[in-house]
């Protein structure tokens, strides 16, 4: 890729050289306090434009559609920076524990664990992350990962409500928590 490149600045500097360059003077004949200008790379004219075809370049649909593929271990990827952010101890990410919490509970990039979910999940609570706290307390009442305990669902539900959670309000009202 650099040879091509390489190559073809040389062949566009070399015409560049060789060429006169636009005619910078106008309608003004002869005038002798005219200063010169020295060539510069963005003094180009049309026709000294390299051939972009032999460099293989998308067109914006072949460009938009090429991004929004996703490498195959993107989950795996994103899984363990999370785990990696959120296992690091010198500082406090909660949304980093509850976004690995969710690789784990929907088995994202890593196998599905519920009750490793859970740990992550009550670890970002402990740091005041709202919805930690709500998928805390809805893991507790359904059992996912755990035997049902309904008196930390109530828990972590309630820590949830008092942080103005809405969901966790529903949850609350609905199951008269």
């Amino acid at each position: 890729m650099f040879k091509v490149l390489n190559n073809c600045f040389k062949k566009y500097s070399q015409v560049t050289s060789s060429s006169s360059g636009p005619n910078l003077s106008g309608n003004i004949k002869n005038n002798s306090m005219q200063k010169s200008h020295p060539k510069r790379a963005d003094n180009i004219d049309a026709c000294v434009f390299p051939d972009l075809e032999s460099f293989g370049y998308m067109t914006l649909t072949d460009a938009t559609k090429q991004a929004r593929i996703s490498p195959p271990n993107k989950d795996k990827i994103v899984a363990e920076l999370f785990k990696e952010v959120a296992d690091d101890e010198a500082n406090d990410f909660p949304a980093a524990k509850v976004r690995y919490g969710d690789c784990l509970y929907h088995g994202k990039g890593v196998d599905q664990k519920f009750s490793e979910a859970l740990k992550y999940f009550e670890k970002a609570a402990e740091d005041d992350f709202k919805v930690a706290m709500y998928n805390a307390g809805s893991m507790y009442y359904d059992g996912f990962g755990c035997t049902k305990d309904i008196e930390k669902t109530k828990y972590y539900m309630k820590l949830a409500t008092y942080n103005n959670y809405e969901a966790a309000i529903k949850f609350c009202k609905e199951h008269n928590l």
